[in-house]
């Protein structure tokens, strides 16, 4: 439906609505005389009917309080001031459109015209989407850190992190400090090497600098802190962000185990035997028992 306008709000009309995506003449009280669509992709299946409607009534309900706002403001001597109205849709949600009222002809009639802002409005929902994956991303490593973190004060292995540029310590759990004999907090920032004995620092050095430049794991012997114990290094490389670490690990041996010629890991492996849940025994050829775990003691 067409109603005719006077020349001068007609002539208005046609240039706003050149440049806008939608534009309409309003009567003083906010009643829809003329409309013109420019932009065929809004879905604004509703159009054909909206002239005769109020404006007010032609927008979704959370917008009826801007058209009135900007009517208001339309009839004042004011700066145009732009807001962000909603249209419903058949075809989907909700059309976001940016509008603006100017006053027009001497009858006091007014023109309104928007823009489009479905593109920026997927833009702000696909940011808003990028932002919270972010948030969960930075929630799940904070988890996944203080796990780790966990995993890293509780373990029984002792476990140094070590800067593979200067050989300094930058992190140690408690099991470290034990074998080592320093203070977690006086561990961090020394070099790996000045944590042994003299004697066989040399010996630390040469492990690490083995590891860097082949790349792979290896392991040394070396005295222990109490007389006739040992203590094995063994190093691997690892990545972290834009840095290469040391994965230091550290195992103790008694004299006792030093004296009986087990390696570090049989030593670990009969000590989890020795403390496992199942009962376990090693026998001869013809039965005898020649040992068994606590476990099978108990039974």
């Amino acid at each position: 439906m067409h109603l005719t306008t006077g020349m001068d709000t007609t002539a208005a009309l046609n240039v706003i609505a050149a440049a806008a995506d939608l534009a309409f003449v309003l009567d003083s009280n906010g009643v829809i005389r003329d409309v013109r669509i420019t932009n065929d992709q809004l879905p604004l299946e509703a159009s054909a009917t909206w002239v005769g409607q109020s404006w007010a009534d032609t927008v979704t309900t959370e917008s009826r309080i801007k058209v009135e706002e900007m009517l208001a403001e339309a009839a004042r001597p004011s700066p145009v001031r732009w807001r962000h109205i909603n249209y419903a849709s058949d075809q989907g949600p909700d059309v976001p459109v940016l509008c603006s009222v100017i006053p027009v002809g001497s009858e006091g009639d007014f023109i309104a015209f928007g823009r489009d802002l479905r593109t920026m409005a997927s833009l702000q929902q696909r940011l808003v989407e990028a932002h919270q994956a972010m948030e969960r991303d930075y929630l799940r490593m904070r988890h996944m850190e203080t796990r780790y973190r966990l995993l890293f004060e509780l373990a029984s292995e002792a476990v140094l992190i070590v800067d593979s540029a200067n050989q300094r310590i930058l992190e140690a759990n408690p099991a470290a400090s034990s074998i080592l004999g320093l203070q977690v907090k006086r561990l961090i920032g020394k070099s790996v090497s000045d944590c042994v004995a003299e004697s066989h620092r040399s010996v630390v050095d040469d492990l690490l600098n083995n590891v860097r430049s082949s790349g792979e794991a290896d392991a040394r012997t070396i005295a222990g802190l109490k007389p006739g114990s040992e203590i094995t290094v063994s190093a691997s490389l690892f990545r972290q962000e834009n840095g290469t670490m040391f994965l230091v690990r550290l195992t103790a041996m008694s004299a006792a185990d030093v004296g009986s010629g087990l390696s570090p890991r049989r030593a670990i492996m009969l000590d989890a035997l020795e403390n496992a849940p199942d009962a376990f025994i090693v026998t001869d050829t013809g039965g005898k028992i020649l040992a068994c775990n606590t476990a099978f003691i108990d039974m």
